[in-house]
């Protein structure tokens, strides 16, 4: 799983995300034969990149493959040049997300497996509107061989993706579970419970922010912060943690001209570091 975190000020975008990648291993075969899989993470996943125009960035939840490559490679490959007007990058977008699905089809396929035995893939996309003010941010949902794409955002503010049931419960005071399970237990229809739980909304911290002036710096630490906050709970929470590893984060400033700054949490380096060799 992972967790990502998209932030938008008044002229800026920050997304965040973990490192943790959790996949299937084979692990031998069961005593009747068939193959044994197990749970396997790795911390050093990369889960936020640019697209090869270098006109925007995106991170991605879910499923972590288009055919035989991760997501993220797919789209650094891509040419999204989406440093356009408003109308031009809907359809850019929209088509980049079918594409993306298309060759999803394409090796399910190839492989002879229904595409809808693919897991879903989740995309975060921000880019810089020309002649705009402000980022815009997309979701991109790939499921089975459809796409689907929604404006989120449109104006400044936080949004989660990926596994952040911690993070929603200290900003929102109580997780969707929770609440669901309150609502039923009260035994209140849905409108009631939502009409209720909106007269408390001033309480709420998620509503005691202002996103509209927030520096860059500050719109980062919080998106950190959050990541943070997703990843300890799930260290000490039982079971096999969904998010973990070094948190990595890329910035859209607007002005005074769009850029797109990546503030990496981890590197590749050589395994060894020669301080802990020793004195020879």
């Amino acid at each position: 799983m992972t967790v990502i975190v998209a932030v938008r000020t008044g002229a800026a975008a920050v997304l965040a995300a973990d490192s943790k990648l959790t996949t299937q291993a084979w692990a031998g075969n069961n005593a009747d034969g068939t193959p044994r899989f197990l749970p396997q993470t790795y911390d050093k996943a990369v889960k936020i990149v640019r697209d090869f125009s270098n006109t925007s960035i995106a991170a991605f939840a879910g499923h972590g493959n288009i055919g035989e490559q991760t997501v993220t490679d797919y789209f650094s490959r891509i040419a999204a040049d989406l440093h356009t007007d408003v109308a031009n990058q809907d359809q850019r977008v929209n088509l980049i997300a079918a594409q993306m699905a298309q060759a999803r089809v394409d090796f399910a396929n190839r492989l002879g497996f229904a595409p809808d035995q693919t897991p879903d893939t989740i995309g975060i996309l921000v880019a810089p509107p020309a002649g705009a003010v402000a980022p815009r941010l997309w979701r991109i949902q790939l499921h089975a061989a459809e796409s689907s794409v929604a404006e989120i955002l449109a104006n400044p503010g936080v949004w989660f993706e990926g596994s952040a049931g911690s993070v929603m419960s200290l900003l929102y005071a109580r997780s969707a579970p929770f609440a669901e399970g309150l609502r039923q237990a009260l035994g209140v229809d849905e409108p009631a419970f939502t009409a209720a739980m909106n007269l408390q909304a001033q309480h709420l911290p998620i509503l005691q922010i202002n996103f509209w002036t927030m520096p860059l710096q500050e719109a980062m630490d919080f998106a950190l912060f959050c990541c943070v906050v997703q990843i300890q709970m799930d260290r000490f929470l039982p079971g096999l943690a969904a998010c973990g590893g070094p948190v990595d984060l890329m910035t859209l400033e607007m002005a005074p001209a769009p850029r797109l700054t990546a503030f990496p949490g981890k590197r590749l380096h050589h395994p060894v570091v020669i301080s802990d060799l020793g004195a020879a």
